[in-house]
């Protein structure tokens, strides 16, 4: 008889998949487990402990922000670029379907068998304004693919419970090269915008703290933010493409800063440049490149040779006073005219 009165409590609740399949119904085998029974829900499970043999291994703790704690998780898919198939599209179109999503992370053995432990985190969401991010590993057979990372924030009105061992990530700092693969990238942006924009009413429960209390305006902030998170995503990948075309080596850098790790944006290996990419070429977003590029600049010299050049990448010519402003921080523009990438490749 399934136990129905399993109780899901953050940081205290440590069950089976077995024993959650008994009650919620689902694949016991699956990372992302969707629900058969009762009310449709989705739970997700992440094991460090299998991440490098399975290459999962984007899952842990990332950096804390203004809008709270930050988890990464590796979408389904062990061989081969990871796609949008039945359960990584079933996690990213949770919120447009009000579908609840409850993270577990495998915490040992039952004791005399072989069953992991998984201990409730919390309920999540994915971050309504990056939702997800894209990043490069080897899959089990060595094979160099693309990987959907998602982007995991506390659902509204709920709080995560975390153990110290939660804040490493699998995979440290360092270059991650990026593979042969850029249309596909562009394919995969293309079609989760179209997705996200349909979801403006999604409660996102993320924004400043003085709009907590004025979900319109959450909702319209997230939008609009979202929108413009995508339309930078979308010029990223037009530009790796455009490298990748050019036969240019190109990925980006984990930074490991107190415990957390950064994902810098376009790193091209072959010339020593880190981008940083923005969707609007205002005075708002050219500052933030510059405050961003300066906080990197102190940490990828961990990892990159020596001459490491920096650039702002934006969608249009900005005005000349903002020229002048990158200029003065020591740093490039290149900036896409609707048809090439302007000030590519680089002066010397």
């Amino acid at each position: 008889m399934p136990n129905e009165e399993l109780l899901l409590v953050p940081g205290k609740t440590v069950t089976t998949r077995a024993d959650l399949a008994s009650v919620y119904g689902g694949n016991t085998q699956a990372g992302i487990m969707i629900t058969s029974r009762k009310e449709r829900r989705i739970f997700v499970f992440s094991d460090k402990s299998a991440s490098k043999e399975n290459s999962y291994t984007f899952d842990g703790r990332a950096e804390d922000d203004e809008y709270g704690p930050l988890y990464t998780y590796t979408a389904s898919g062990i061989h081969g670029n990871q796609y949008w198939n039945r359960d990584n599209t079933a996690l990213r179109d949770h919120a447009l379907k009000n579908v609840p999503v409850s993270l577990f992370i495998s915490d040992g053995l039952v004791p005399g068998s072989l069953a992991k432990l998984q201990r409730y985190v919390g309920e999540v969401m994915l971050d309504p304004i990056k939702p997800f991010e894209f990043g490069w590993n080897n899959d089990p057979k060595g094979n160099r693919r693309r990987v959907i990372i998602f982007r995991f924030r506390p659902a509204p009105g709920a709080t995560l419970v975390f153990d110290p061992e939660d804040d490493i990530l699998v995979a440290p700092g360092g270059i991650e090269l990026a593979s042969p693969g850029a249309a596909g990238m562009l394919e995969l942006v293309a079609e989760a915008s179209s997705v996200a924009m349909a979801a403006i009413r999604v409660q996102p429960g993320i924004a400043p703290p003085e709009n907590f209390s004025q979900k319109t305006s959450i909702q319209v902030i997230a939008a609009a933010e979202r929108q413009v998170t995508y339309r930078e995503a979308e010029l990223r990948a037009r530009f790796e493409a455009y490298l990748e075309g050019r036969g240019v080596d190109y990925g980006i850098i984990r930074l490991t800063v107190e415990g957390r790790v950064l994902r810098t944006d376009t790193y091209d290996k072959t010339d020593n440049v880190l981008y940083e990419v923005k969707a609007m070429s205002d005075r708002h977003h050219v500052r933030q490149i510059v405050g961003q590029l300066m906080d990197y600049r102190r940490h990828a010299i961990r990892y990159v040779r020596d001459g490491l050049r920096y650039a702002a990448l934006l969608p249009s010519e900005p005005s000349q006073d903002l020229k002048d402003l990158l200029k003065s921080a020591g740093i490039q523009l290149v900036y896409f005219d609707g048809t090439h990438f302007v000030g590519h490749p680089l002066p010397q």
